[in-house]
């Protein structure tokens, strides 16, 4: 089954508000907003790249990308704030 932040921290943040940083409570408080129509249509939407990326692979083998976007950052950062300058 796949789950969100609210999903998987949800029960965290209830619990443990104090000790969760904000982003992962900015993530909780978003997912917790989302409406069965919402996650229905995020579901039909995730089919439908499922899909068209069975498509691609029957035409090619791979399907390089790079790996990261950013180097490591301090972990006092809580995102990255540029990308290749």
């Amino acid at each position: 089954m796949r789950g969100g932040y609210a999903t998987t921290y949800g029960e965290l943040v209830r619990t443990h508000r104090d000790q969760i940083k904000d982003t992962i409570l900015w993530e909780v408080e978003r997912g917790s907003k989302l409406t069965a129509a919402d996650m229905a249509r995020a579901d039909l939407l995730h089919g439908e790249v499922w899909e068209r990326m069975r498509v691609f692979l029957d035409k090619y083998e791979y399907f390089i990308l790079p790996t990261t976007q950013a180097l490591p950052f301090d972990v006092n950062q809580p995102y990255v704030t540029e990308i290749a300058g």
